[in-house]
This record gives structure tokens, C-alpha cells and sequence, in this order.
């Protein structure tokens, strides 16, 4: 990946020089990545905790808080269909921080992208700018538009906060057939670097009700659509004797405790290839589902497991006494975006995906799980010989 302004955030808060986070592993029985005392545990599963490097508040470059300077709304035309979310609230709304999201949100259709959408977007600089939709609705056809006031920036919790309600532009005499307006509204930053984490808003609908709506963590990607596999059918047809390593100074790094199978709340993981000859090669990727900007540690926090006779073992290990330290880094991905991993399989290649860590005995036949330990998500694919 490229770095970007957002790519590593707040060199500051890292550390100079991306040191490696908390002390080297002293353990005599080896660690997994994230074990002990390294700062980059795991993570409670979306990626934003800021044990793993990232910065929980949204300030730019310089240390202070962004203050927003402009909020220009466009309406978006109703429509009568019934969205999904009609069925369990008033409304919904998706924090954009990239265009290409708005291709992928069920609130704006194809048929009226190029007519309202366009023109505002190229008008808004990302860099500066994120844009809140809003969608609701409305008994009549008449209820067509949102209104959207009291828009703010709450430092504390990263996220943008606002009132809106569903406005009747007639004066009466409107038959009684739904409609779902929607909204678009930029909110403008003085200054680059802006780190928002979500969109809340105090909404009414049509009819009245009022509830608050958070577009935290709302998935715009389906990962039904998303190419690869997760792990395959039934059992392995092979399941090897337990690794053993004859040198006594080599330290396993342990296995995963639970895993999550392909998917994740913010995030998905898919594996190219279920069943590969030993010496071919797997592409593993894990992508960014939401509508917003997702932090994760870095690509390297991952363990590579095989699953034998006395259950999951990673094929890795190391001959230090201090253990292995992994940097605390605070990777950012866009929506859609995420990590590329492609792992040939054999010992030399799998011991170059980390220096310090060794294969031994080797890579035997059997079922493997590709797994990212800061979100505990995982693939499996099989091995044969």
C-alpha cells in the first residue's frame, strides 16, 4: 500500500520512528503476536481501538481540533419503494469520507446519481470535506425533502452530530402514498487531516418519530459479492501428527484462541483459492466493508496455522529469548480498501513473510487458517501434497 496523509496516523503519538511497541516478549515458552506485554493486542474486532496504534481523537496535523466552516444540503429526489431499513426505524445515515462509496448506498439510486449527485461532488475536496446522508420517510408523496439543522463536530467522540426532520412541502391535499426522501450535506473543516469515526443524528420522520441514527460501522459493500472463499467444505482429508521441531531452543508462537470465519464487523476476509498443490501460491485479502474510514495494526499481525492431531499450531516459531515485538502502527484503509497478503508455500517463502521467525519441522499436507489477529478473522484453505 502507498502511504497516504491517512496511512500511518499521528507519527507523534507513535512514537519516533515507529519503535517497537512495549518490550520485546521475555516469555521462555514463545508468544503469539499480541500476547503479553505488547501494546497491539488484539482489538475488540473494528479495527478503531487505539491499543493498536490508532488515534481515538479526531484532530489534524497540528494537534488541534478541526471546527467545521461550512454545511451546504441538497436534496435528493424521493422515491416510493420501500428501503430495508424501513422495517426497523425511522431512517438511516452514512458518514462519506471517499466518492466511490455513494456507488455502493441503497439510498442513492442509479437513475439519479449523474443528475444530483455529480455536480456536488465535484465541487467537494475529500481532503477537507466529508459529506452525511440522510434517508427517511414520509406518509405522502408530499414529504419529499429533509431538513437538517444544528449540525456539529463533537471532538470527544469523533463524530459529526445534527438534527433533521422530515418537511411536507405542500399545503395539503397530498394523497396518502409513502415516500422515502433523502439528503446530502457537506460539512466543511478548516484544515486537512479530519479523522471521523461517525455521523449521528437526532431524526423525525413523516409521521413524527423521533429516534437518533448512527452510521458507525454501516456496511455499504455486501460481502456476498466479494471474490474468494472462506474456508472449505467438511473435514480436511488429511490432518497431520502434531508439528514437533527437534531443535530445543525453537519456540512455537501459540495458535488463536476463537477466530471469525471470513467476516467481521467492519471488515472481510477472502482467500483466493481453497485448495492449493504445496509450492503454489494463496492471495488473502481483507477489505473495509463500511462507508467511512477503518484503522487496523499493521499487515504483518497475522499467524499461519495448520490444523493437526492436537488441534490449531501455527508453523512458525522463533530461537529468541526476548521474543518476538511487532511496531505500533495505526494502518488506515478507505472503504473498500484494506490488505493484500499472497503467501507461496514453502518454508523459505513463509519464513521471509517475518525476519526472526522460522518453519520447523516444515509445512505438511493438511487443512490451513490464514489468521489476522488483531480482528481475529481468518480464512482456511486446503494443502495438498
Amino acid at each position: 500500500m502507498d502511504p497516504s496523509r491517512r496511512t500511518i496516523l499521528r507519527s507523534g503519538a507513535l512514537g519516533v520512528g515507529l519503535a517497537v511497541a512495549g518490550c520485546l516478549d521475555a516469555s521462555p515458552t514463545g508468544s503469539n503476536p499480541g500476547d503479553g506485554d505488547d501494546e497491539d493486542d488484539p482489538s475488540d474486532g473494528d479495527g478503531t481501538n487505539s491499543t493498536n496504534g490508532t488515534d481515538d481523537s479526531n484532530h489534524d496535523d497540528t494537534g488541534s481540533s478541526p471546527e467545521i466552516t461550512a454545511v451546504e444540503t441538497i436534496a435528493l429526489e424521493p422515491r416510493t419503494d420501500e428501503p430495508l431499513w424501513a422495517a426497523d426505524g425511522v431512517g438511516t445515515v452514512a458518514l462519506l469520507t471517499d466518492p466511490d462509496v455513494l456507488e455502493r448506498l441503497d439510498a442513492v439510486a442509479t437513475n439519479r446519481t449523474a443528475e444530483t449527485v455529480d455536480p456536488f461532488l465535484e465541487e467537494t475536496d475529500f481532503e477537507t470535506e466529508v459529506l452525511v446522508l440522510l434517508e427517511s420517510g414520509g406518509p405522502t408523496i408530499c414529504h419529499d425533502s429533509i431538513e437538517i439543522d444544528d449540525v456539529r463536530f463533537d471532538a470527544q467522540e469523533s463524530a459529526i452530530t445534527a438534527t433533521a426532520k422530515v418537511v411536507d412541502s405542500s399545503d395539503g391535499g397530498c394523497g396518502e402514498a409513502l415516500a422515502y426522501p433523502s439528503s446530502l450535506t457537506r460539512v466543511s473543516f478548516d484544515g486537512d487531516g479530519v479523522w471521523l469515526h461517525n455521523a449521528v443524528v437526532t431524526l423525525t420522520d413523516g409521521w413524527g418519530n423521533t429516534e437518533t441514527v448512527e452510521a458507525a460501522h454501516e456496511r455499504v459493500i455486501d460481502p456476498v459479492g466479494l471474490e474468494g472463499g472462506v474456508e472449505p467444505d467438511g473435514d480436511p482429508a488429511t490432518i497431520p501428527k502434531p508439528l514437533e521441531c527437534s531443535d530445543d531452543d525453537f519456540q512455537r508462537l501459540s495458535s488463536a484462541q476463537s477466530v471469525r470465519w471470513g467476516d467481521a464487523d467492519a471488515f472481510a476476509m477472502r482467500v483466493d483459492s481453497l485448495e492449493v498443490a504445496r509450492g503454489e501460491s494463496v492471495s488473502i485479502t481483507m477489505r473495509n466493508l463500511t462507508s467511512v474510514e477503518q484503522g487496523t495494526g499493521n499487515d504483518r499481525k497475522f499467524s499461519l496455522e495448520v490444523q493437526t492431531e492436537a488441534g490449531w499450531q501455527e508453523v512458525r516459531g522463533h530461537r529468541s529469548e526476548h521474543g518476538i515485538g511487532y511496531t505500533d502502527e495505526g494502518i488506515i484503509h478507505r472503504p473498500g480498501e484494506g490488505f493484500d497478503w499472497e503467501i507461496e508455500l514453502t518454508e523459505a517463502a513463509v519464513q521471509e513473510l517475518y525476519s526472526g521467525l522460522e518453519v520447523c519441522p516444515g509445512l505438511p499436507a493438511g487443512r490451513y487458517r490464514f489468521v489476522y489477529w488483531p480482528l481475529d478473522l481468518a480464512v482456511a484453505f486446503d494443502v495438498l501434497e
